[in-house]
């Protein structure tokens, strides 16, 4: 997090083993993605993962993650998914 306790916030979609990087959105923490990415999907087995991170000036920080079983996805049909992101387990065990 920033000094004025915002982020840089950008995610990270991987399946299988293709990955796509987004923009990042400047000091916010509700940021919004009007992105759309075609991934190539081989198997409809699996899921989506999507890494959240603060992009920061020496190591960009993990903020957390979030999956969706592919076949929840509808082939060929674009659908909006709100998703709720796990927390990194370095900022869980630091709350203990």
């Amino acid at each position: 997090m920033d000094h004025g306790k915002t982020s840089d916030p950008y995610v990270v979609i991987k399946v299988g083993h293709v990955s796509i990087k987004s923009t990042s959105k400047a000091k916010t923490l509700s940021p919004v993605w009007n992105e759309d990415y075609d991934l190539g999907v081989e198997q409809l087995n699996g899921s989506i993962k999507i890494e959240l991170f603060d992009k920061d000036l020496v190591s960009d920080d993990s903020l957390g993650t979030a999956e969706v079983d592919l076949s929840s996805v509808p082939h060929g049909h674009p659908r909006d998914f709100t998703l709720q992101v796990r927390a990194p387990l370095s900022s869980i065990s630091s709350l203990s």
